[in-house]
């Protein structure tokens, strides 16, 4: 479908949405809203890739896949992460199949065209490139460093990343995740539309009754009155630790600005626990050599589908993958400290029990949510004064659909 042409059905949808409701059913079941979903925001939306720790070597890459798109992140022999398209510029056949690797070349399995590791084109078999080089290149896919996190737009000409990068760093900077390494990663699949995974962890509604392992340490699953006395002893604990300590909300502003979505947000944790763990205590070195585990997080939410939770000695990545219009994958990553050591250090099972079993126990409130819009007698329902950051997701992203992708500013 073209962007500038939007679908008869789906241009009704959102006519048709009222603001502090939620969506109508089409928009989580409907094959053709899935298809605009990934043309106007989740390709042209910067999302988490992965870490620079897990590109050792020169010629070392992985695979970034999203929709039915796929990427390969390589470094290159002057330390440079680029990014290419995994699609052969011969016939368009899938290059590299191994999630991961070190490579000298790439090299199509098909007609075994072959590409340096800068995406130029090294060989077609039976010919020499000639003049060739130059045309037939592997495309390049934008990419963008944030502290050690690696960032991808898979359509060029959406939004810069620019602003929300520079204000992401003041925040990461002090816990130099750049020196930080992954302790494990996991994929959670959900069969239910990548919107209702984004709405359930924009709200802790549910976490009072849907986690309580997590309600009984966070405090943004308690009453506001005892949440806004805790921030605020949380706000001069960070003053004196010289962290950042605002809440920066930029989820609202609109993709012809120009510039891409986030929000960050201080939170602390209950008194006793130092950190996101069963009983409180301290899981890993702590990142940066900060002075002290302060008892608090902060929450960084970055486009539609990339979101970070930085404890004081981890950082959990989340990425929101649409797989198909009723399949999501709920891929999650662990960074501690490149010195901590396995076993001795850390342990991974203490390590990701909480957001293990957070991930799991939403897994199953997802679905079960996605039965209840497909049936014919759902009809949205109000939003709750708790479920803010949902209609603030929700109103952007109709907003997003709507957007017929002029070029963004870089």
């Amino acid at each position: 479908m073209n962007a500038s042409q939007p679908d008869t059905k789906l241009d009704e949808l959102a006519r048709n949405y009222r603001d502090g409701f939620s969506l109508a059913s089409g928009f989580y079941k409907d094959p053709s809203v899935y298809t605009v979903d990934l043309d106007r925001v989740i390709f042209r939306s910067w999302t988490f890739a992965g870490h620079i720790s897990e590109l050792t070597c020169a010629g070392a890459y992985f695979l970034f896949e999203i929709g039915m798109e796929s990427v390969i992140v390589v470094r290159q022999v002057d330390g440079e992460i680029r990014a290419f398209g995994n699609v052969c510029r011969h016939r368009g056949s899938r290059i590299c199949d191994s999630q991961s690797g070190v490579v000298k070349m790439f090299v199509c399995p098909y007609h075994v065209w072959s590409y340096n590791i800068d995406g130029s084109l090294r060989g077609m078999k039976g010919e020499s490139p000639g003049s060739n080089e130059k045309d037939y290149r592997l495309r390049p896919v934008r990419l963008q460093l944030v502290e050690g996190l690696i960032f991808v737009q898979i359509n060029s000409n959406g939004p810069s990343f620019r602003e929300a990068a520079e204000e992401v760093s003041t925040y990461l900077a002090p816990y130099k995740l750049s020196d930080a390494k992954v302790a494990h990663k996991d994929v959670f699949r959900v069969e239910a539309n990548w919107k209702l995974c984004v709405e359930n962890f924009f709200e802790c509604y549910h976490c009072s009754n849907g986690h309580p392992e997590y309600a009984r340490s966070h405090v943004n699953a308690s009453p506001d009155g005892y949440l806004t006395k805790m921030l605020e002893d949380q706000i001069e604990r960070r003053k004196s630790l010289g962290l950042a300590h605002h809440s920066v909300a930029k989820y609202g502003s609109p993709l012809s600005a120009g510039q891409q979505n986030y929000r960050i947000n201080p939170w602390v944790l209950k008194r006793g626990y130092r950190t996101g763990s069963q009983n409180g205590g301290q899981l890993a070195p702590r990142l940066g050599g900060l002075e002290d585990l302060y008892g608090g997080y902060t929450s960084l939410l970055i486009g539609p589908t990339s979101f970070f939770i930085l404890y004081s000695d981890y950082l959990v990545c989340f990425r929101f993958s649409p797989k198909g219009v009723n399949l999501t994958d709920m891929e999650v990553c662990w960074l501690v400290d490149e010195s901590a050591q396995e076993g001795r250090n850390y342990n991974v099972a203490d390590l990701v029990w909480l957001w293990t079993l957070t991930t799991e126990q939403d897994t199953g409130l997802i679905e079960r949510n996605q039965k209840g819009v497909n049936s014919m007698m759902y009809e949205p329902g109000p939003y709750t004064s708790t479920e803010g950051l949902v209609r603030e997701f929700v109103n952007w992203y109709v907003g997003a659909i709507k957007y017929s992708g002029e070029p963004g500013t870089t």
